[in-house]
Parts: C-alpha cells; structure tokens; sequence
C-alpha cells in the first residue's frame, strides 16, 4: 500500500512526469490525482482512475485517500499554496501519506525552492526520512557538480536524496506524449519493430516503424532510470 505526494513550490520540474512514469506504471493498481486548476497533464492516459480537483476539493481528496489502497496524488505549483493552508487546517492531513516526493531539476531557482518545499515539510512534523527528492532532466556525468547544494543540504536536513533518485535528460517522452504513450509501453512492447521495417519497405508507413524502433533503443537507459528511482521510493515508504 503507497499513498504519494509529489509537489514543489516550483513549477516544470517533472512532477506530472514523475506521477505518471514512474509511480503509476509501476504500482499494482494506482488512483491518480491531481491536484491542478489549470492543466491536466496525465487526464489522456489510462490509470485504475483519474481524479481532477483543486486544493479546496479536500473531501474528495481524503475520500479517495481513504478508499483506495495506492494513491498518487500530483500537486500543482498553482495549488501549492492551499495545498499547505488544507494540512494547517486539517490536523494530521500529512499523516494520510506515506511518501512525499519533491522532483527538482539542477536549475537554481528550481533547487533554491526545493529547499524551501522539504523546509516547510519539515515544519509540518513531517520526518524527513519521508521526504524524497528527485533530480530530473539530470546529467549522470556531471550529478555531483549539478547538484552538490541539495547533495550537502540532504546530509544537513536528513531527507533522501542520492544519485539512485536521478533520471536523465531526454527529448523522447515529449514525443510520446503526443502519442499518448507512456515510456512503459514501448519499452515493454514486443513488437519487433526492426522486421516491420522491412517489410513496410518502399511505404509511409515505414517511418512510424523506424520512429518506434529508435525511441525503444533511445528510451532504454531512461526506463531504467524509472524503475530504480520506484524501487527507491516504494523501499522507503516501507521503512528500509
């Protein structure tokens, strides 16, 4: 059983990404919530559910919390904020969640309110052992430099973060997501792409196959990044 929060003060770090990649391909049967009053990044994908709301809709929310054994629940920059004002009005809202994951990329405004996110986690009560940090976008040669701050505040604070909570750069799920697939799905198809290729020699339908082909070989690395970072975060929300 994993109830998640992903959220950061911050805006375009992954969260959306994060929720639906790693966390709700992963788990057995998840309920995905976003907590959002303007975009619906994952409301395209097939999940056990999908709930829409905002941070006022706090019925919902604990319903949901309540009913379903694996949640994630994504929370917007845009209601971040009452997000905060909920768990200060709601004695124990925290406690609702196993897991809180703050994804952040090596930028410094971004890694400036990373800390200031697992800072007002931490005032909450909240053990930092719960408290996750995610790099995304990041280099595996250059990890350490990009992120020596959070390295040397994780050391300071006592929330996890370390170089199996990476995933690296890539151009290929903004490619996906208009397809409308997930990084899960081509990696794991069984299609042999590379024989459709040649027999759809000579066609239009020949580039679909070669597009697939390449964001198979190019996806495998990243994919890889995905499960280690859930087998992090599920050992953790278990206490290891």
């Amino acid at each position: 059983m994993s109830k998640i929060a992903i959220l950061n003060n911050s805006g375009n770090v992954g969260k959306t990404t994060i929720a639906r990649e790693v966390l709700a391909q992963n788990l057995s049967n998840p309920v995905l919530i976003e907590i959002e009053t303007h975009n619906s990044g994952n409301s395209n994908y097939k999940f056990k559910e999908y709930v829409k709301i905002d941070a006022n809709e706090i019925t919902t929310l604990h319903t949901k919390m309540i009913e379903n054994e694996d949640v994630v629940v994504d929370i917007g920059a845009s209601n971040i904020l009452e997000f905060f004002n909920k768990m200060l009005e709601f004695t124990g809202l925290e406690e609702s969640f196993d897991i809180f994951i703050v994804p952040t990329t090596a930028d410094a405004k971004q890694m400036k309110d990373t800390l200031k996110t697992v800072n007002i986690l931490k005032n909450f009560g909240i053990d930092t052992n719960k408290i996750v940090v995610v790099a995304n976008r990041a280099n595996p040669l250059s990890f350490e430099k990009d992120f020596e701050i959070l390295l040397n505040a994780s050391k300071k604070l006592g929330f996890r973060f370390n170089k199996n909570m990476m995933i690296r750069e890539t151009k290929l799920l903004k490619e996906l997501e208009l397809l409308n697939k997930t990084l899960n799905e081509i990696v794991e198809d069984e299609t042999d792409y590379r024989a459709k290729i040649v027999e759809s020699k000579g066609t239009q339908e020949q580039a679909k196959w070669v597009k697939l082909d390449l964001a198979k070989m190019s996806g495998k690395k990243v994919y890889e990044d995905f499960k280690r970072v859930f087998e992090n975060i599920v050992n953790i929300a278990k206490g290891a």
